[in-house]
């Protein structure tokens, strides 16, 4: 039960229901608020600071069970904008057993499917399995990660990263600008 005695039973109703998804509107109508006034009466309610400092309680609860941070979502994302093909295909291009891929690469894979086709030879029979693979958007999780480490300005631009470069001449006071 919440420590904060401003909240009502209902408003302590719709924080709960509210960290479950944060949709506001239907946060206030499983709270039990008129579905025809939901909108307004969760921007309401969302604008109370005891019932902000209640969510995120109650969001810091659910991170710390589940044990979700910000670091450990950044190692999965690392995970998927790092993969490599040859993390889960041989020379051969045949796919390596999921024990060979490892822990380290299996979060990238987004779907397996295998697929068995049998094919007819006479009175002689040869069952196949395809299997494909599809992993994560790499350049989604490489954008989630430059934005996380703030490589971008504020306008999606990527920051200039100024190199200077030493010459085996001095370098004059002019020339000292790149």
């Amino acid at each position: 039960m919440s420590d904060n005695p401003e909240l009502t039973p209902k408003q302590r109703l719709f924080c709960l229901e509210y960290v479950k998804d944060f949709n506001g509107k239907q946060a206030a109508i499983r709270a039990g608020y008129s579905p025809n006034s939901a909108t307004s009466t969760a921007s309401e309610i969302l604008t109370y600071p005891y019932v902000i400092e209640e969510i995120g309680k109650l969001t810091k609860k659910i991170e710390q069970k589940i044990e979700v941070s910000a670091e450990r979502i950044l190692q999965e994302l690392v995970k998927m904008g790092f993969s490599d093909i040859h993390n889960y295909i041989d020379n051969d291009w045949k796919l390596k057993n999921l024990e060979d891929i490892g822990e380290n690469h299996t979060p990238a894979i987004k779907e397996v499917s295998v697929e068995e086709i049998t094919m007819q030879y006479g009175e002689a029979t040869k069952t196949t399995k395809n299997v494909k693979f599809k992993l994560h958007d790499k350049l989604n999780a490489l954008e989630k990660i430059a934005k996380h480490i703030n490589f971008y300005q504020g306008d999606d631009k990527p920051k200039e990263t100024i190199i200077k470069i030493v010459r085996d001449k001095p370098v004059k006071k002019d020339d000292d600008k790149c």
